[in-house]
């Protein structure tokens, strides 16, 4: 048995707390692509005059300033003109004889954050008398222009060291390394009067020189001189720096601010403006200030349905998805090598998963679970102890206990119940997991003598992904391989108990990620007293396994295993339980979910009469059933999906009961629908199709229109295109002795430009169409995901097999929200009309057999084409040109392939192998602006199957070429 974790490599990069693609690393990578904020000119001696208390240090005098906001998270780059800039050797002087050095100073970053100078701080006089560029602003240079910040709000990063000789005979010490958010506003410097207050502040724990270089990480609030945090022991914020030869890079939490100051200046797309104010005893304090410049928040970060915080009030609804009983001694024979310290015997299981995370809760019989005192031993005279365990959660992700891991050994022998359980206790059952997969966290100690005389060390904290599939616990061959791992950055003792955040790739023993060296994966931890909560991305999973095992509604068995050395490496498992797949990461602001909360705030495009019985005359084909008539429909378009909700007069809506008749003596019921929206996408209702046939001999409103009833106006709304959502069920008897069977589940796109219902000669086209595979009555409930094209009409797509749209629904009582890719008709009409500000006529038409195929169509209404995307998105819209690596890799026989374009262009996607033949051509038409994701099989363009080996994926378009390999096995 493997008593380590991964021997991971060591990683000097940094990680922020959620999504960041900016690492704290003392590295300018990840800095490429963010544009200068601010350009400040170079204070040399000489360019202003001797009065100006300006800094003449090359070291901290700001040459450029940087910013970004991810998800709640400032990060800033403040370059220098020279370097070293840290240490920064602040002041040096002769004391009692001996030359000594001391380091230190305050890099503050002023916020404008309501992008309004003449609010805020005045910064005027440090501007015109502690700054060349100031200075001449002062005295209107017209070559120099510094505008006034008027900065509410400021982060700092302080540090400070003890005097150390010049010569170096000592080591230096750090005496703090602090940081704070600031309330500016009622500050004025033209008089110094330093009306400053501490909103926050948080200290790195025993600062060395090393964290003074670089750190990172989640503190708990140290103090603060306002109301909000005065009394709050609790909080946590994310903190971090990493010096380069002559930057710094500082990333700092919002939420101080946006708890003082409130949510209103927090908006998407809000701009703050921002200066750095660099304070260093170098020259008597002289203060560098430069101009000023700007950023923008982007939106709020994504939340978290569970914190790491070593508290359990988020996990109050989580179901327990395993009981295990305590191991008392006694319970069981002493040849059961079970553990009997409660601090790893595991109590109960929780498990939830969202966005792509799994989050697990293990909670123990005893406490303080860590630190957990896993070894203590005489070591030459002194009790020393140590701190060691590794807490898996083994994953049965196709949900058969036959498969994966047999865990038999460590059942029966290591715990009560499984031993139990081997000789057939009627009263205590173990199911075998049959685990593919584990994720562990695991953490190791240096020793420490137990008197307390010395500081615990951690030597690493780790999150790992294992593929346990070949594994047999039987006989103990430890067959495991380490998917990927991550560390925490910089371990300490705070970070054991409590880390969070989205690391890089350190490790792996699998072909798939062996040399990646960029991958990111979220993952986290905290410990309260008897429990461990742990969040760990599903991402390497579904690379490494396959799209295919996770999908919506999958259900995946669960184990805990724990190792510690209490108990010589005895090893906790429990019986098995299970957690439910929802889906796919949310990534939008509309979810199929069967609920309209989401709805609330979408004004009502159309309004529609009831039409109920006599309200028109007996001729007019109307559906009379209000389960199928239109109440209102709403619609949005958010990152080229158009998200419908069309609300009934009654419901519940679905199964719809369309038709109930005798067959031979049994009463039977069906269920079939089809669910359009008609869309006139160049909002001229003279083109395209004409619905006057349905809306006058169809609707109640569209038959009193058409006697010019002054009341009722129906609008023609001329559509050029349709989506549509259509079901159908097999027949069932109707007093429920059968389980109803779904024939099919089907989204399309509907070329309906041709078309004349007046005469009713139904000339539409489908231009793609996609189905659910293994439908059932649950996905004929709510469904979302990406699915491959599965027939089409039209050219453009006759042909492709490959692409994949994204498309959802979910049915509440009285309503049907829908989801559907604007790609197909993007690509088919082109691209004129989708152009931010367009705007669409729509109006909804429903078909079922109730009523004998009575049709429901209503008066028009419109909804705007905008490329807005949603807060939580992290599928933005493409900006640049870009091949992503393909997914799974190694596969067989399908993986999937994702690229992005910056606006919609002529694209070919074709496979090569090594000899640079082309074999397969998977995409060759015009696509539209975003990103796009396509499937491939492993069959060339004749549909054969190509052989095992490496094969090549080229994208082409006028944006340039990008190639990629894959590994096919068989």
């Amino acid at each position: 048995m493997k008593k380590v974790a991964l021997l991971l490599i060591l990683i000097f990069v940094m990680s922020p707390a959620v999504f960041s693609q900016i690492f704290l690393d003392a590295a300018e990578t990840d800095w490429a692509n963010i544009p200068v904020a601010i350009q400040a000119p170079d204070n040399t001696p000489g360019s202003y005059p001797a009065d100006v208390k300006a800094a003449v240090n090359d070291i901290v005098d700001v040459k450029e300033v940087k910013a970004v906001i991810e998800n709640d998270i400032l990060y800033t780059q403040i370059k220098f003109w020279g370097g070293p800039a840290w240490p920064n050797s602040a002041v040096i002087e002769d004391q009692s004889g001996v030359m000594k050095v001391r380091h230190r100073g305050y890099y503050h970053l002023g916020i404008d954050l309501d992008n309004d100078a003449t609010t805020g701080v005045n910064m005027f006089f440090y501007e015109a008398h502690y700054t060349p560029a100031g200075f001449l602003n002062s005295l209107n240079d017209p070559s120099i222009v510094i505008d006034p910040v008027g900065a509410e709000a400021a982060i700092m990063w302080g540090c400070d060291y003890e005097w150390t000789p010049v010569d170096g005979s000592e080591e230096p010490v750090v005496k703090y390394i602090s940081y704070e958010w600031y309330d500016w506003s009622q500050n004025n410097w033209e008089i110094d009067d330093d009306r400053t207050l501490m909103i926050a502040g948080v200290e790195v724990d025993d600062p060395d020189t090393t964290d003074a270089r670089a750190w990172v990480g989640i503190k708990t609030l140290a103090g603060s001189e306002v109301d909000v945090f005065k009394d709050d022991s609790t909080s946590t914020f994310f903190a971090g720096s990493g010096w380069g030869f002559d930057f710094i890079e500082i990333g700092m939490d919002l939420r101080p601010f946006m708890a003082y100051f409130g949510d209103a200046n927090f908006i998407p797309g809000a701009v703050f403006g921002i200066t750095p104010m660099i304070e260093t005893p170098i020259d008597d304090w002289a203060v560098d200030v430069t101009t000023r410049g700007e950023v923008t928040y982007p939106g709020p970060a994504l939340q978290r349905p569970i914190v790491f915080d070593g508290l359990e009030n988020d996990w109050n609804d989580i179901p327990v998805a395993i009981d295990a009983p305590d191991n008392t001694p006694g319970s069981y024979p002493a040849d059961v090598k079970a553990a009997v310290n409660d601090i790893v015997d595991v109590k109960q299981v929780k498990a939830m998963i969202e966005d792509d995370v799994l989050y697990t809760q293990l909670k123990f019989w005893g406490g303080p679970v860590w630190p957990n005192n896993a070894v203590i031993e005489d070591q030459s005279g002194v009790m020393k102890v140590r701190h060691r365990g590794y807490y898996h959660l083994g994953i049965d992700l196709d949900n058969d206990a036959t498969t994966g891991v047999n865990m038999f050994y460590y059942e029966a022998h290591y715990t009560p119940a499984g031993f139990l359980n081997s000789l057939n206790d009627p009263n205590i059952v173990i199911d075998p997991v049959g685990a593919e997969a584990a994720i562990m966290w695991g953490c190791d100690y240096e020793w420490t003598p137990v008197d307390g005389s010395e500081e615990p060390v951690v030597k690493y904290i780790a999150y790992e992904w294992y593929d346990w599939s070949q594994n047999n616990w039987e006989i103990d061959d430890d067959r495991t391989l380490a998917i990927a791992a991550v560390e925490a950055p910089y371990p300490d003792t705070d970070k054991a108990m409590m880390w969070y955040g989205d690391m890089l790739i350190a490790g792996s023993e699998v072909d798939l990620y062996k040399d990646d060296s960029t991958s990111i994966f979220f993952a986290g931890s905290a410990f309260g007293y008897d429990f461990l909560e742990l969040g760990m991305d599903l991402d390497p999973f579904i690379a490494y396994f396959g799209q295919e095992l996770f999908t919506p509604g999958a259900v995946f068995g669960i184990t805990p295993m724990i190792e510690t050395p209490i108990d010589d490496w005895a090893v906790d498992v429990t019986t098995r339980g299970e957690v439910a797949y929802p889906g796919a990461a949310v990534t939008r602001s509309f979810i199929m979910d069967a609920k309209d909360f989401d709805w609330t705030n979408i004004p009502v495009a159309i309004d529609a009469p009831d039409n109920t019985p006599g309200s028109y005359p007996a001729d007019v084909k109307a559906a009379v059933n209000d389960i199928v008539d239109i109440k209102q429909v709403k619609a949005v378009v958010e990152n080229d999906v158009l998200y419908t909700q069309f609300i009934f007069w009654a419901g519940p809506a679905w199964p719809n009961n369309a038709v109930i008749e005798d067959q031979s003596g049994v009463m039977k019921v069906r269920h079939r629908g089809y669910y359009h929206l008609g869309i006139d996408l160049d909002n001229d209702a003279t083109t395209g199709v004409n619905m006057f046939f349905y809306e006058a001999h169809y609707t109640p409103a569209g038959f009193l229109n058409s006697l010019n009833d002054p009341s009722i106006v129906i609008d023609p709304v001329g559509a050029e295109a349709a989506v549509m959502w259509g079901c159908d069920y097999e027949w069932t008897p109707v007093d429920g002795s059968e389980e109803p069977v779904v024939k099919y589940i089907a989204y399309e796109w509907y070329d309906w430009s041709q078309n004349n219902w007046e005469i009713d000669d139904d000339r539409t086209l489908a231009i793609a169409g996609v189905e659910i595979t293994n439908p059932d009555t649950s996905k004929a409930r709510k469904y979302d995901g990406y699915l491959t094209i599965a027939g089409s009409e039209v050219e453009a797509f006759m042909n492709d097999s490959t692409s994949m749209f994204y498309v959802g629904h979910g049915w509440g009582y009285d309503f049907l929200e829908l989801a559907m890719d604007l790609e197909p008709l993007m690509v088919f009409f082109g691209t004129d009309n989708f152009q931010p500000g367009s705007v669409w006529g729509i109006a909804p038409m429903i078909e079922t057999p109730i009523d004998d195929w009575a049709v429901e169509v209503t008066t028009r209404g419109e909804v705007e084409y905008t490329t807005v995307t949603g807060v939580n998105d992290r599928e933005m819209v493409a900006e640049k040109f870009e091949l992503f690596n393909n997914y799974p890799n190694p596969f067989n026989p399908t993986t999937t392939i994702k690229f992005t374009t910056p606006k919609a262009s002529k694209v070919n996607v074709a496979i090569y192998n090594m000899l640079g033949q082309k074999v397969r051509t998977l995409v060759d038409r015009t696509v539209s602006a975003g990103n796009h994701t396509i499937a491939w099989n492993g069959t060339d363009d004749m549909g054969n199957m190509l052989s095992s080996g490496v094969y090549l994926y080229r994208l082409e378009s006028q944006f340039g070429i990008k190639v990629k390999k894959m590994t096919l096995i068989k």
